[in-house]
């Protein structure tokens, strides 16, 4: 349905905060939660949007609780500030074409948004990206470390399970390549509701039971996986390896993580070596690593 130009605001306004690593992705989702209309980088800064008409007090509360829990978890961002703008009424979503662009993944994987009708070439897979709504576009190292790992470990009917989907980009990638069974969860509705629009995108729809969840605890009753994914900062996974070991199949499964920063590798490694696992291999990516 067309928008009715009459009832739109005359302006929006917009949010100027510090930019950090991985924050934009990481804060994507609950700013569209909130009611967003775009988001984007400025220089330092990371610039979101929302309608005239939002309550300006409210979003920066928000905001603040959600760059607390994200500090909590481990991201090094500086104190919270954020400088309102009042500025002239724009389609700030459409505003992501001017930005979002193709990006290719250890020459196999080319990440397109949904307005990128050009075919790739060659035997690349392209996987269809609506950016904005959840972690996962593929311009970040540790999404792309995952990628990078499912091309080394997935096995043709290998059955996968995606831990915090985000926007479902693993999944999709895991159907491309003959994955059979997939499950795939977040615990934020927002990021499965995005995930659900994506493999739709990418005709994957009827290959992913996807649901939304904040532990592995509840796929207990499941069959162990072939390939188990978690993209996750490392303070969150460590806590969840011992729900995740037992979802891992024992004689061929692997488990594939990534989100940690190579500062980080020693914690990581101590807290593998309580579990019945054994390290197999490592990649690293800028200052992001991933463990197989």
């Amino acid at each position: 349905m067309a928008k009715n130009r009459l009832t739109e605001p005359a302006f929006s306004f917009k949010i100027l905060l510090p930019g950090a690593e991985g924050v934009e992705e990481a804060l994507s989702a609950r700013v569209f939660e909130l009611g967003s209309t775009g988001l984007s980088a400025e220089k330092d800064k990371l610039a979101v949007y929302f309608p005239g008409t939002a309550p300006a007090d409210q979003i920066l509360a928000e905001l603040r609780k959600r760059w607390l829990q994200l500090a909590e978890a481990g991201f090094d961002l500086p104190e919270f500030q954020a400088q309102v703008e009042r500025v002239p009424h724009r389609d700030w979503a459409s505003a992501w074409k001017e930005y979002f662009r193709p990006v290719e993944v250890a020459g196999h994987f080319v990440i397109v948004p949904p307005w990128e009708r050009r075919n790739v070439e060659g035997d690349r897979i392209r996987i269809v990206i609506d950016p904005g709504q959840a972690f996962g576009t593929g311009t970040h190292e540790t999404t792309q470390l995952m990628l990078r790992a499912l091309l080394r470990e997935l096995r043709p009917g290998d059955s996968v399970l995606d831990v915090g989907t985000g926007s479902g980009i693993l999944a999709i990638a895991a159907a491309h390549l003959g994955a059979g069974r997939i499950v795939a969860y977040d615990a934020d509705p927002v990021a499965v509701e995005s995930a659900r629009k994506n493999l739709q995108l990418n005709r994957a729809g009827g290959c992913v039971q996807l649901f939304v969840s904040d532990s592995p605890k509840s796929l207990r009753t499941s069959e162990p996986f072939d390939l188990v994914l978690a993209n996750l900062l490392t303070s969150l996974l460590i806590p969840l390896l011992p729900d995740l070991v037992p979802l891992v199949q024992i004689e061929r499964g692997r488990l594939v993580l990534s989100g940690i920063l190579a500062e980080e590798r020693e914690k990581m490694t101590a807290a593998l070596k309580k579990l019945p696992l054994r390290l197999t291999d490592v990649l690293q990516q800028g200052e992001w690593i991933a463990l197989i």
